[in-house]
């Protein structure tokens, strides 16, 4: 074969794999045009929607923001719910918290977020439940990555925090499917069944308890997401919002990683500054939760008026 063959082949590969490229390029934009023009007409409230992207506000201010695992989310992905917290709060409330056991790493991606986008609150509040530092199933392996819609600027904070490429594939893939396109508002009102008069034996509190660490209480897990919540305190700092740490309550009795969490956080509350809460064990009456350790509305109710209002009036006064 003549040199000037090969020259004339190469430059034939060369060009196809130029086509190819500006093709996937164009293919890529088309796509990601027509799912911001999706994007814009799913408009929801909080007690909608699982996501917290498609519902996060430019240049506002709230009293109140809120992070945390499923024990949090339902105070606003509830309509009755979202209303009693701001009417015993005293003021707008924005709810950042995540179903499915929202860990502390993918907390930290919404909460600079929402301060990105130009948005203020004078107070977060974080429901922390200890497992959240111990469980990479609810930091880099959770569900949000279904839910959420496409945002390369989110995709880019993933991949910056060490998310396996699988898991950001699939955060790709998933607003190319059916489920994503035809979504519609999924409301939900209120939360009225409780466990009043059943019987709560030892051994579901502890299947419960072993099935949030599936990873057991490894410290290694413990050092990576401690790091990420001084992150997050760093963000509150660095936004002049005040941080309130919160044991939410449950029907568990403490778990398996609270002591060792509690004694890091009572440790270093002074030098970061935030007010350090431990709310496990204040509500035991089985009438406020639907499940062993989900408030239902009441329980919402009482929660909030009973114990998370004098939180913050307290800090408010101090």
């Amino acid at each position: 074969m003549s040199s000037e063959t090969q020259k004339t082949q190469w430059a034939a590969v060369r060009r196809l794999f130029i086509n190819a490229v500006c093709l996937l390029l164009v293919n890529a934009i088309l796509g990601l045009g027509l799912l911001k023009l999706h994007e814009s007409r799913l408009q929801y409230e909080p007690w909608e929607t699982d996501s917290i992207l498609l519902r996060m506000p430019s240049n506002a201010s709230y009293g109140v923001a809120i992070l945390g695992t499923s024990h949090a989310y339902l105070f606003s992905r509830f309509k009755a719910n979202h209303r009693i917290v701001e009417k015993a709060l005293d003021t707008p409330v924005f709810n950042l918290a995540m179903p499915f056991g929202g860990g502390v790493l993918p907390e930290r991606l919404y909460l600079e977020s929402f301060f990105e986008a130009g948005n203020h609150a004078k107070t977060l509040v974080y429901f922390l439940d200890p497992f959240a530092l111990y469980t990479p199933e609810a930091n880099t392996g959770h569900k949000f990555v279904y839910y959420e819609p496409l945002h390369l600027d989110f995709l880019w904070k993933m991949a910056r925090s060490g998310f396996p490429v699988r898991r950001m594939f699939t955060y790709v893939r998933s607003k190319f499917s059916v489920d994503w396109i035809f979504q519609q508002p999924e409301a939900m009102t209120a939360h009225v069944a409780s466990l009043e008069g059943r019987t709560i034996s030892e051994k579901r509190i502890q299947e419960r308890l072993t099935s949030l660490y599936p990873d057991g209480m490894k410290e290694r897990n413990l050092l990576i997401y401690q790091k990420e919540f001084l992150r997050i305190a760093e963000l509150c700092r660095q936004e002049g919002c005040t941080l309130e740490v919160v044991i939410p309550p449950t029907l568990l009795g403490p778990e398996p990683g609270a002591e060792r969490v509690l004694q890091w956080l009572s440790a270093i509350k002074g030098t970061w500054g935030f007010g350090l809460h431990d709310c496990c064990n204040v509500m035991r009456e089985p009438q406020f939760f639907y499940n062993l350790d989900h408030l239902n509305t009441e329980g919402v109710r009482h929660f909030m008026g009973q114990f998370l209002q004098p939180i913050l009036a307290g800090r408010d006064g101090a």
